[in-house]
């Protein structure tokens, strides 16, 4: 729980972005949800990490909508870490991707609210082995933070 932590906000932002794809994996091994017997398969319960990194596609190309959790409530809104995963996340589930994330830059421009938002994504540029992506997280009228992905294909 320490990495989920991390995630969470109790390091600075990029640190934490950079954690969640290893993270992701080692909360999902080690996490008490993982319920193992001799009679049945693995079940497991739904963590609070992944209902704050769900987003749901819009009818626009690039835009996914989402909602802040109140696990991850601080008081003036979610901890800046799991603002990172959620920008990450909306990268990540685009089609258009190739590669994995290598850096990502994210400024936070403004609080942000509890409640809804909207994860604008672009692929500014698109090469043979990498790409460069631009996103705002969008709350309202305001741009609450503005985040450069690098992303890498890795040699066979």
């Amino acid at each position: 729980l320490s990495l989920l932590s991390a995630l969470a906000g109790k390091v600075r932002a990029p640190f934490a972005a950079a954690l969640f794809t290893s993270a992701r994996a080692a909360v999902f091994r080690f996490h008490p949800a993982f319920v193992v017997s001799k009679r049945s398969l693995t079940t497991f319960k739904s963590h609070n990490f992944d209902e704050a990194v769900t987003l749901e596609q819009s009818d626009k190309e690039g835009v996914w909508n989402g909602k802040t959790h109140p696990a991850y409530a601080n008081f003036i809104g979610p901890f800046g870490g799991i603002i990172a995963a959620q920008g990450l996340q909306a990268v990540l589930k685009d089609s258009r991707r190739q590669g994995d994330p290598i850096t990502m830059t994210l400024n936070y421009l403004a609080p942000m609210a509890d409640g809804d938002f909207q994860v604008m994504t672009s692929l500014k540029q698109n090469n043979r082995s990498t790409q460069h992506w631009g996103l705002d997280i969008v709350q309202g009228p305001n741009v609450v933070a503005h985040a450069m992905l690098m992303l890498g294909a890795r040699k066979e």
